[in-house]
């Protein structure tokens, strides 16, 4: 039943939203991680599970919705962007856990090619299962380097470390995506390959495609 409120909720913002598609419109950079538009669109992964994210945006502001692990999780991330910088946060819960970090990004250009977008967060996770609460710190970068008209290599580690103890030592995760990304006129395809690691000891992958178009 919870699998199918969360699609009840998103597709009347997807017919809202897609309504207001105009032709004509200036060229987005979908690879821009600080880019500000509306979207929707869907993520296909190697584990079987399908999921939808849906971006709103109004000026310089931001907010993106995704399902994620089969609609197990939801991901709230909000932006607040000018010149390729300003304010970030995101959230993530599920039946077990809260999470809710925020800071700020900015953009770095090396060449033509070569674009980094490092990202600083503060916050915190709650694990209500067991009532457990730890700050957190996060640190990471998406790197774009364009390879042709349209084409794109993408790669965004990201390392949060964990400010209480778990079994007896401080621990981190490890998140990584390495794709490759094509965009036509509105539309953006990428297919990769996405990894987590918990303290060097558990390694969850799965390669994904990812569609979305923007608007």
């Amino acid at each position: 039943m919870k699998k199918l409120l969360i699609p009840l909720l998103i597709i009347p913002s997807v017919i809202v939203h897609a309504e207001e598609l105009k032709k004509g419109k200036q060229k987005i950079d979908m690879g821009d991680p600080t880019a500000v538009y509306s979207s929707v669109g869907a993520e296909y992964n190697s584990d079987g599970t399908l999921d939808l994210t849906v971006g709103v945006a109004s000026g310089r502001h931001l907010l993106l919705v995704e399902s994620k692990q089969g609609f197990d999780a939801l991901k709230a991330t909000y932006a607040n962007m000018s010149q390729g910088s300003g304010f970030y946060a995101e959230t993530t819960f599920n039946q077990d856990v809260r999470s809710l970090s925020a800071g700020y990004m900015t953009t770095f250009k090396m060449g033509e090619r070569v674009t980094f977008y490092p990202v600083a967060m503060l916050g915190y996770s709650n694990y209500e299962n067991i009532d457990y609460v730890t700050p957190t710190a996060t640190l990471g970068v998406y790197t774009r380097v364009n390879i042709a008209p349209g084409w794109q290599l993408g790669l965004d580690p990201f390392v949060t470390a964990y400010g209480k103890e778990d079994k007896g030592g401080l621990f981190s995760t490890l998140s990584t995506d390495i794709f490759v990304g094509y965009q036509y006129k509105q539309h953006r395809f990428r297919v990769g390959y996405a990894s987590s690691i918990v303290s060097s000891d558990k390694d969850d992958h799965s390669m994904f495609i990812n569609y979305k178009v923007a608007f």
